[in-house]
């Protein structure tokens, strides 16, 4: 049985442009988020609106609390699975598929239960200073959220872990409106509005997790007496370090802004906070779905066609991010002012003297799981997490020297520097399992193109407005292209081949 799947995999891979399959997959992720991210925007000025600001507060803290929850619930299993799924799959181990999703459920629902009890126990014993006394029994829904968020996040990874990512991106999008719909419902019909909102929301939550398990069992992936003890292990070894690094790279995320207030004052935590946001929405709308999609789909490279495959894949996969990433960072620190402007307003405009060097550091992260490649394939995932810690120690160091004398400048370039650090740091370790070649002529046209287009929105000052700005975008899209493609004759074939549908190598 595990012959015949190996050889239908064979068989069927030549067929299959990995680069293709990418972009497709990229496009599925970058659907079903902004879709998700609609919800935001949805339940944003219902909650505001119902509920007090006190209890808007105690919201955001329980939010933070479940996510913090949640990446320790997760124990990097979602990585596990992603890793682990195609040696399954492909027969080179002598465990039945089922194992693999009797194991990770089974020990998603320990850990869940776990990590869920450790905040229920906490949380009792700090209730009074957390929660005032029609709330008490929050912490218990917390603990329950907890549980439920990380089933949903197991199940729903299995789903990228086979790359089935059309219904990957249905469920994500379901148990977003689910959630929603259940909680802004029960929010109006309970007196202690919170309460009732997160009734709903695992009510929701966990109507889909029920679902995902009834299709698992279904199809018979998920069997009795299917656990293995010492796979789990192995899951949890390989795991872990993730949870480190989804910690560090949390802290290094938000550590700035407590230095800042401390340093300065919260007006300056605010400008600061907003281009950090900024800059997140763009990096997220570049590599998330970059993210999601790229990993699996090296890891099946990797074990149906090997070493060179695999690196001529993200060897390719470089290419097209330096071709996306850089015009990115020229232009939108270039019409900065104009979008925060426009989004904000005239007092946030001096975040855009700092907000290249915010966007270029994350950037710089954005990179880490396609040069980082060999740290996931041969399982070195601690020394990813101990590489986060000390690029945490860099960001830190760097604002206590930074901020009190360049102010927000400083905290900028802090991010820079230890995100520079880091991706450095992820090369040359991950470069010694697995090298790919870097095309530096490729990312020399990408910049001189982007200097262009530059020069080009620069000539465009004196328009304003926001039809003026869309027109700068769009010439400045245009002006970039045009540019590479003349730059670069590869380029204008896979642009020719592209266009023709042929494919793109």
């Amino acid at each position: 049985m595990a012959e015949a799947i190996r050889l239908r995999m064979e068989n069927r891979q030549p067929r299959a442009n990995p680069l293709l399959k990418l972009f497709s997959q990229t496009s599925h992720y970058v659907t079903g988020n902004v879709l998700a991210m609609l919800g935001g925007f949805i339940s944003l000025p219902i909650l505001t609106r119902v509920l007090s600001t006190a209890e808007y507060g105690v919201l955001s803290l329980i939010s933070t609390t479940v996510w913090i929850a949640l990446a320790l619930a997760k124990g990097g299993l979602q990585e596990s699975a992603v890793r682990f799924y195609v040696e399954f799959k492909s027969g080179a181990r002598r465990q039945a598929l089922s194992t693999f999703y009797t194991t990770l459920f089974v020990g998603s629902l320990v850990l869940g239960m776990v990590v869920g009890g450790i905040v229920w126990g906490l949380g009792s014993l700090f209730h009074a200073s957390l929660f005032d006394a029609p709330s008490r029994h929050l912490v218990l829904l917390i603990a329950g959220m907890v549980v439920s968020g990380a089933l949903y996040m197991r199940l729903s990874n299995f789903l990228r872990a086979e790359q089935e990512t059309k219904i990957y991106n249905f469920f994500a999008v379901l148990q977003r409106y689910a959630v929603l719909a259940f909680g802004l419902f029960f929010l109006y019909y309970f007196r202690d509005h919170l309460k009732g909102f997160f009734v709903g929301s695992i009510f929701g939550e966990s109507l889909i997790v029920s679902i995902l398990i009834f299709l698992l069992i279904r199809q018979g992936k998920i069997r009795v007496g299917g656990f293995s003890s010492s796979f789990f292990k192995e899951c949890l070894w390989f795991g872990l370090p993730f949870v480190g690094f989804e910690l560090a790279n949390f802290l290094l995320k938000i550590i700035d802004r407590y230095l800042i207030q401390y340093f300065l004052n919260l007006e300056s935590v605010g400008i600061y906070s907003l281009a950090y946001n900024l800059c997140s929405y763009v990096n997220d709308a570049l590599f998330f779905a970059v993210w999601y999609a790229v990993y699996p789909i090296y890891m099946e490279i990797w074990q149906s066609q090997g070493r060179d495959a695999t690196a001529k894949f993200l060897s390719n996969v470089s290419i097209y991010i330096f071709l996306i990433s850089t015009p990115i960072i020229v232009g939108f620190s270039t019409l900065s002012r104009e979008v925060i402007t426009l989004l904000a307003s005239e007092k946030y405009t001096a975040a855009t003297q700092f907000l290249p060097y915010l966007l270029g550091g994350m950037v710089f992260w954005g990179f880490i799981p396609i040069y980082g490649a060999g740290i996931y394939i041969y399982k070195k995932t601690k020394v990813l997490a101990g590489m986060t810690f000390i690029a945490l120690v860099l960001n830190i160091g760097l604002n206590l020297i930074l901020i009190p004398r360049i102010h927000l400048h400083g905290a900028a370039i802090a991010t820079l520097v230890s995100y520079v650090f880091l991706i450095i740091a992820v090369v040359i370790c991950a470069f010694r399992y697995l090298k790919f070649s870097i095309d530096y002529r490729i990312l020399a046209k990408s910049l001189f193109a982007s200097l262009v287009m530059y020069i080009v929105l620069v000539s465009m000052n004196s328009w304003s407005g926001l039809s003026a700005l869309l027109i700068k975008i769009f010439i400045g899209m245009t002006t970039y292209v045009l540019v590479v493609l003349a730059l670069d004759r590869k380029l204008r074939g896979i642009a020719a081949n592209a266009t023709s549908r042929r494919g793109f190598l």
